[in-house]
């Protein structure tokens, strides 16, 4: 089995009509910004969904071919751009964020092509 030692490149996916592109962050990242979001009341774990989602929203999608509904014009694909989306938006970016991460996941099992198991159906290794 090969193993990624580089961040995986960007993958582009297509939500209503709109193709996005994105480079899904690390475990390492993602850990971060979870627990910079999150907070300890009453010794309850409390997550931060929204804040959480807009910069991950934001960390992770590196562009668009979004037009305003309202004007037909670009939107830019920036930070406060990305923030009005996710809301107004909402269900586009949870839409994006799900595929993005599917992509991710499809991309890591094709590198991954010798995990599967064997014509035995199961690995020499396990044995």
């Amino acid at each position: 089995m090969r193993l990624r030692t580089t961040k995986a490149n960007n993958i582009t996916v297509i939500v209503g009509g709109i193709n996005v592109t994105g480079a899904p962050l690390q475990a390492s990242e993602l850990s971060a910004l979870r627990r910079k979001h999150t907070r300890i009341i009453q010794g309850v774990e409390v997550v931060d969904g929204a804040e959480l989602t807009i910069e991950l929203f934001d960390r992770e999608v590196t562009d668009w071919d979004a037009k305003s509904l309202e004007t037909g014009e670009d939107i830019p694909c920036t930070a406060g751009q990305k923030r009005i989306v996710y809301e107004n938006n909402p269900d586009f970016v949870a839409e994006v964020m799900a595929k993005l991460s599917a992509a991710a996941a499809a991309e890591r099992s094709e590198e991954q092509g010798n995990s599967q198991p064997g014509p035995s159906g199961t690995s020499t290794q396990a044995k």
